[in-house]
């Protein structure tokens, strides 16, 4: 271990994060204290959100031969379809949301990760964690030798779960409450071949069914029980998942071998803090939430998205204080609209607010259709939980996605803009020159020639109908829309 930042966590967050730094030629030491995979509840969603974060990290590919695309979520209400959301309303590249087991996740992040000369070292633990202006001093025990190791880092990112060790030794409050039911899950086989393509929620008085199809015909099935989670943590038997299918699901099917199950509880909660000095927070050791509507890995992946490139760019003198400070600021505001979303489709789905409200959100009426067609199919997909706080604005957006056949400073869609690890100015026609001898200062920012008129779709995607300049940052999120002045005050105030 010799490197300037420690990430605490090797789940998806804290992997991505350190391929991250890796790709701007910062070297991190990334512990976990786990030997291997645990056999608690994993993720399976990943949305269209994450996979243009992956896409950054050029995983597409990786991603696209992996798991099940499932473009539509069905709804039923006491045993009758109420809704049917359609994720090729999202448009775009990622019109679907992957339907792949978090290992396999972690396996595909991890292989970016060794492409760059990057380990994690299984089996070590944070035990201790003191900060000064110098840095931070931390203790870590290996696990196989007993041994204790003192060592210094520049930075320390908490990557490490619900039970953190970070926010613990920060003694962060973790403000919040846990749900009075908890879930049970697994994956299973079913006797005889079960073709779906379509997510299911089961949503009865006394409980639900969420019915959820992986590839290689494997299914998951996720059920809600009364009650906090034992302390056993009880992992559900085929008899236990067999009922409750017969009791929710609508057709008859028998399961054959459950090879996963697991139990967990309904959060939602959140660190009073997710930056204090030089130790950061990210993922489930910053926010839990309820698992409807799988937001809480894909909140994590935008975490990680947001911090990594600060870090770089701070570490190798390009950026102020100021733009790591940003981090905070930018994840609550998206993380609340996040936990916002998760928590309103939890309270409906328990049966907290009637059934009233339950069919007005979910079946299509006059009153409600242009919500239902629209909104539902962004809701989950993790391209509205960002830091926009005003609605006219395309700053603090996702950028749209837009694809271009010449395949300008070679990108062949907006996607590929966090490939290039650098902010990227697009601008009118009319100011490039003006645009670009501005720039030149700013080692951090490429500038692409002008957009002219007839480069219809990135002008109206970029909003350079109505201003100068569009500035798109390496995370794939908009920075910056507005006149070059402006464009010169705002790189002022972040960077060197």
């Amino acid at each position: 271990m010799n490197a300037r930042v420690l990430i605490v966590g090797a789940g998806p967050v804290g992997l991505f994060v350190g391929t991250e730094l890796a790709k701007y030629g910062i070297a991190a030491d990334i512990i976990e204290k786990n030997n291997g995979g645990n056999s608690y509840s994993k993720a399976l969603s990943v949305s269209a959100a994450s996979l243009k974060a992956f896409h950054g990290l050029g995983l597409q590919e990786e991603f696209a031969g992996r798991g099940k695309p499932i473009q539509e979520i069905a709804v039923h209400f006491n045993g009758k379809r109420c809704a049917r959301i359609d994720k090729r309303k999202l448009g775009g590249l990622y019109d679907y949301y992957l339907s792949v087991p978090q290992p396999e996740t972690e396996s595909l992040i991890r292989l970016a990760l060794e492409r760059a000369n990057g380990k994690v070292d299984y089996g070590h633990e944070l035990t201790q964690l003191e900060q000064d202006a110098n840095g931070v001093s931390v203790a870590i025990r290996d696990a196989a030798s007993g041994q204790l190791v003192n060592r210094h880092y520049e930075m320390v990112i908490g990557c490490d779960g619900a039970q953190s060790s970070v926010r613990q030794l920060l003694k962060m409050p973790f403000e919040g409450y846990d749900y009075d039911v908890h879930f049970i899950m697994g994956d299973v086989y079913f006797d005889g071949a079960v073709e779906s393509e379509m997510t299911s929620y089961h949503v009865y008085d006394e409980g639900f069914l969420i019915f959820l199809p992986m590839d290689n015909g494997l299914t998951r099935l996720v059920v809600s029980k009364p009650g906090p989670l034992p302390a056993n943590r009880p992992a559900p038997d085929q008899e236990e998942l067999q009922f409750f299918l017969d009791k929710y699901y609508p057709r008859p099917l028998r399961i054959k071998q459950v090879i996963w199950s697991s139990s967990a509880r309904f959060f939602n909660r959140l660190a009073a803090s997710n930056h204090v000095g030089r130790v950061f927070l990210a993922g489930d050791a910053f926010h839990l939430f309820s698992p409807i509507g799988g937001q809480g890995m894909n909140t994590g992946i935008q975490d990680a998205a947001n911090l990594g490139w600060k870090i770089a760019f701070y570490l190798k003198g390009a950026a102020k204080p100021e733009l790591l400070q940003s981090y905070r600021r930018e994840r609550y505001v998206a993380v609340g609209k996040a936990a916002d979303l998760t928590g309103a489709n939890t309270e409906l789905i328990l049966r907290r607010g009637g059934a009233e409200h339950m069919r007005w959100r979910y079946t299509p009426a006059m009153s409600n259709r242009a919500f239902y067609r629209r909104r539902l199919s962004h809701d989950f997909s993790g391209l509205l939980a960002d830091h926009n706080i005003e609605s006219s604005s395309l700053v603090g957006r996702h950028v749209p996605y837009c694809a271009r056949s010449d395949g300008l400073l070679g990108l062949q869609s907006t996607y590929d803009i966090p490939k290039l690890g650098r902010n990227v100015l697009f601008c009118n026609d009319g100011v490039a020159d003006a645009a670009r001898a501005r720039l030149e200062r700013y080692l951090h920012v490429v500038a692409t020639g002008g957009l002219a008129d007839d480069d219809h779709a990135w002008r109206a995607a970029l909003h350079l109908d109505r201003h100068d300049a569009c500035l798109v940052r390496p995370d794939g999120y908009v920075g910056f829309c507005g006149s070059l002045d402006e464009l010169e005050q705002y790189l002022d105030r972040l960077y060197h």
